[in-house]
């Protein structure tokens, strides 16, 4: 069916090595997009503490400690989501580091340096 579709079809996957060389015969263009470096994640990390609901409480040398992290957007979304909703779980709270570093160790089982 995809060799017949007439229209324009975006295809997405962060493992491009996994897809089947007929059907990689059959895509037009590729685009491979680096990992986002430290300031493209710092970036991303302090808009989306804007975007918290709850106050954010993380000094610069937290944030620092955060960017060094290998992350792709999606997941720092998600980890900051996350954040802010065990931090809601204490009536008032904020997010603080503590509750990013819970949600890595949960989620990634990462530690932050």
């Amino acid at each position: 069916m995809l060799e017949y579709f007439s229209g324009v079809l975006f295809l997405t996957s962060n493992r491009p090595s996994h897809i089947d060389e007929a059907f990689q015969s059959r895509i037009d263009i590729s685009l491979n997009y680096p990992d986002l470096d430290a300031a493209s994640r710092r970036t991303i990390w302090k808009n989306f503490f804007l975007k918290c609901t709850k106050t954010v409480e993380i000094t610069d040398g937290e944030l620092d400690r955060l960017v060094q992290m290998s992350l792709n957007g999606r997941q720092i979304k998600n980890i900051v989501k996350q954040s802010q909703l065990l931090a809601r779980r204490n009536e008032g709270s904020t997010v603080k580091m503590h509750d990013v570093e819970d949600i890595l160790r949960i989620v990634k089982g990462r530690e932050v340096a």
